[in-house]
């Protein structure tokens, strides 16, 4: 039958599927180390901007004044230090302003 699935009902799968997600998502914002002041991965330092009550991790290389910017975002499970090589890469000739970012509850 379709209405069951091992012996439970489809609408009770759901539901703890949803709780599960639920749970997931705000464990993921609950708990937000504060992290060092300096980079470990690309000794450059680490900045906070504060949004909608969370702070957001990231890091910057490249003159200020730079003629372009570029932002990179990270994907599922590393955060902005995955950028290390790119991040100063591209920041070395002085063409670029470069921000790693984290994720929320990535950084």
């Amino acid at each position: 039958q379709w209405d069951t699935f091992c012996g439970r009902t489809v609408e009770t799968m759901l539901f703890f599927a949803g709780a599960s997600l639920l749970l997931m998502a705000i464990s993921a914002t609950a708990y937000t180390p504060t992290p060092p002041p300096v980079s470990p991965a690309t000794s450059l330092p680490n900045k906070l901007y504060n949004w909608r009550s969370q702070q957001v991790r990231y890091q910057v290389s490249g003159p200020p004044d730079a003629p372009h910017a570029a932002v990179l975002v990270h994907g599922l499970f590393v955060n902005a230090d995955h950028w290390r090589k790119t991040l100063k890469g591209l920041a070395e000739d002085g063409s670029y302003r470069v921000y790693a970012i984290d994720l929320l509850g990535s950084g």
